[in-house]
C-alpha cells in the first residue's frame, strides 16, 4: 500500500505546491496518509458506504483547498498581493489551506470548519 501512496503523491502537483506555497511538508502529508490507511476501520474492502458515512462531510474539502491553493498561487502575482493581503491575512490563510489539504480525513477541515476559521 505505501508503494502505491508513494506514486500518487508523486504524480499529484498539490502535495508539491502545498509544500512550497503554505509550508505544508511532503513527508507530512504522505505520513498522514500512510498512517490514515493503516488504522482506518471504516473501510473493509467490501463496501464504501461505511467509509462514505465515516467521512462524507470532509472527502470534497482536499478538493477544494486544491482549488484555493492555486488561486492563491495565482494571487502572488497580483502586484501589491504580498504586502498587503499576505502580509495581514497569511497564518488564516495557511491555517485554512492546511486543514482542507490535511491528508488524513480524520484531521482534515470540513467546509463549515474551514468558515469558523475564517470568521
Amino acid at each position: 500500500m505505501a508503494d502505491g501512496l508513494e506514486q500518487t503523491m508523486k504524480q499529484k502537483r498539490a502535495f508539491r505546491l502545498a509544500a512550497r506555497l503554505i509550508g505544508l511538508p511532503e513527508a507530512t502529508q504522505r505520513t498522514e496518509l500512510v498512517e490514515f490507511w493503516k488504522e482506518d476501520t471504516a473501510w473493509k474492502g467490501e463496501s464504501w458506504v461505511p467509509f462514505f458515512h465515516a467521512y462524507w462531510r470532509v472527502w470534497d474539502s482536499w478538493a477544494v483547498g486544491i482549488l484555493f491553493l492555486d488561486i492563491l498561487q495565482k494571487c502572488f502575482l497580483l502586484p501589491g498581493f504580498l504586502t498587503t493581503t499576505w502580509v495581514r491575512d497569511s497564518a488564516v490563510i495557511k491555517t485554512v489551506l492546511k486543514g482542507l489539504l490535511a491528508s488524513s480525513p480524520v484531521n482534515r477541515f470540513s467546509a463549515v470548519r474551514a468558515l469558523e476559521v475564517l470568521g
